[in-house]
């Protein structure tokens, strides 16, 4: 039985003559699935299966969902990187790698930190100059070849890591890590804000999650738009 809640935001159901969004202002969620429905709409009881695929598209392509407890704002940046509008408009011939690359210290102490990234040329050389840069040893721990999109697939990717993604302050040999979402060390013994403030440069695109997890999901974009390159 669903309830009748007030709450705010956007209908996410279709409208059966033009097959648009509703749009109009959501006045209740659905109990069987949480969706925001307008009046009319919620009064229809229309099927679950309805709104379902407008309002959580990861379901459509039998995507992983988004972390629990991701921010509304990255969850809505997902549902308009799966759109029809936004694939047929960046999803181009860019051609290219995906990788995950750990400090080769890291790596070797088994810690789930990874950097994700893509680029037009080899991963190894991409990996090479950074490890140059920095001065710090890398390990390559995986890299998918996609023949379209490579650019599309990484922003997809960073907005579903949204909620793992760790910022890495490097003082030194030392990166300091902190949890992009609420700014709290990673590590309470070893990242400090001393070493936040004396860092000298920031990294953005780190995250910290199980290996797994995250090859799951890329590889589950990957084959739902058949970007892979054989």
């Amino acid at each position: 039985m669903d309830s009748a809640v007030v709450v705010t935001g956007r209908c996410a159901a279709y409208t059966e003559s033009t097959g648009k969004p509703c749009g109009n202002r959501a006045k209740h969620t659905r109990d069987s699935d949480g969706v925001k429905l307008c009046g009319v709409h919620f009064r229809t009881k229309l099927p679950a299966k309805t709104v379902a695929a407008d309002a959580q598209p990861w379901l459509v392509y039998r995507l992983p969902a988004p972390y629990a407890g991701t921010r509304v704002s990255m969850v809505q940046k997902i549902r308009r990187r799966l759109s029809k509008d936004a694939r047929d408009k960046e999803l181009g011939a860019d051609e290219g790698s995906i990788y995950m690359y750990q400090l080769a210290r890291e790596h070797k102490q088994g810690i789930d930190m990874w950097k994700v990234g893509q680029t037009s040329r080899a991963a190894d050389v991409r990996l090479a100059e950074w490890a140059e840069s920095h001065k710090q040893e890398v390990v390559l721990c995986t890299e998918w070849h996609v023949l379209r999109g490579c650019k599309w697939l990484e922003r997809l990717t960073h907005a579903y890591l949204d909620r793992v993604r760790v910022l890495r302050y490097e003082d030194g040999a030392q990166l300091h890590s902190f949890w992009y979402d609420d700014g709290k060390p990673v590590n309470q013994r070893t990242d400090t804000e001393q070493g936040r403030v004396d860092a000298l440069h920031k990294h953005t695109e780190w995250f910290c999650a199980p290996r797994d997890e995250i090859e799951g999901i890329i590889c589950s974009i990957i084959g739902a738009f058949g970007l892979a390159r054989e």
